[in-house]
């Protein structure tokens, strides 16, 4: 817990240590743009190359958006949350790559969903704006 200002470094990546040149291209492509929209929302600005998903039914919290990339979809969750008395938003990614053109029969949802109190939010949310 931390009453400090939001760190505005460069926001993780979704993967780690993979080597890309081992990938077909389409696998490799699509590694490369999820990881870009990954990080685009961690840093709180919108995904670079997924595009909203039309089909995905609204989601009931008004907030959260649904995006379809080539090979994953991402969920860029947006959520009223309560701790105690006070409200807050968990914000942040989720990733799931398209396990047919992975060639696997499960692959984890990766996320970097964390819960922010409104002014926080709003920081991130306006650097990003500004960037």
């Amino acid at each position: 817990m931390s009453d400090l200002p939001l760190p505005l470094s460069l926001p993780a990546g979704a993967f780690f240590g993979l080597d890309l040149q081992a990938l077909a291209p389409p696998q490799r492509d699509a590694l490369r743009q999820a990881d870009a929209d990954f990080r685009a929302v961690v840093a709180g600005r919108a995904p670079l190359h997924a595009r909203i998903d039309t089909e995905a039914p609204l989601p009931a919290d008004g907030g959260t958006r649904y995006y379809l990339g080539q090979g994953y979809r991402l969920t860029v969750l947006r959520r009223l949350s309560s701790i105690g008395t006070q409200t807050a938003i968990a914000y942040g990614p989720i990733l799931q790559l398209d396990e047919a053109l992975f060639a696997a029969a499960t692959l984890p949802a990766i996320s970097d969903v964390r819960l922010y109190a409104h002014a926080a939010l709003g920081q991130l949310l306006e650097a990003a704006a500004q960037s």
